[in-house]
């Protein structure tokens, strides 16, 4: 009985915290999310360009490789989200709010680079499985983005917690790739906020 009026508190306690971020967010009702670990994109993810595709890159290859997990109109490309899955985490609930409380974050500053390269990827799903929103991120260059849009610019997520982030996966095992470890990616992103005074 114990255990369980704890519990029913720590529960209680958590959803405000949630519901209050979501709304910050804007974000659609879900009921679970997963955190995934990605590899690079190659010739695995090759398939044929869409018959009506408006990509310049496209040129006259009869196939492409998709880069980006997230596709608007569909939240995530789920072909590719399992072809470079390396690693994935189903959140509990208090780990979820604290990742959007670290999403939500507007105190802090990242300097924003331009490879955008990302390898880690949060995607929530309905009770169905059904992907309803995802929040993509690039550790590297400290640039975020959120389907559905958020923001005009670019759909980017400024002044995120990008090293409460990093100690989110640390402690839920999964990798920080490209860095090493959390130390690593603590000890860059300080020589990054050296350079910037």
């Amino acid at each position: 009985m114990r255990f369980l009026t704890v519990f029913t508190l720590l529960i209680a306690s958590i959803l405000p915290i949630e519901a209050n971020n979501k709304r910050k967010l804007n974000m659609p009702d879900w009921a679970f999310c997963v955190a995934y670990v990605l590899r690079d994109a190659d010739q695995r993810e090759q398939r044929p360009n869409p018959p009506s595709s408006d990509d310049p890159f496209s040129g006259d290859s009869e196939t492409w490789i998709p880069n980006n997990i997230l596709r608007r109109g569909h939240i995530v490309d789920v072909a590719s989200l399992i072809s470079r899955t390396t690693a994935q985490k189903i959140l509990d609930k208090e780990t979820t709010a604290r990742f959007i409380g670290a999403i939500s974050e507007q105190t802090k500053k990242n300097l924003v680079m331009d490879c955008y390269d990302p390898h880690h990827i949060f995607v929530f799903y309905d009770h169905y499985g059904k992907p309803v929103s995802a929040i993509e991120i690039c550790l590297t260059c400290g640039r975020v983005k959120m389907l559905p849009s958020q923001s005009v610019r670019h759909d980017n997520l400024y002044g995120t917690d990008l090293e409460l982030i990093a100690e989110i996966l640390d402690s839920i095992k999964l990798s920080l790739h490209p860095f090493e470890s959390l130390k690593s990616f603590k000890q860059q992103n300080k020589e990054i906020q050296m350079h910037r005074k």
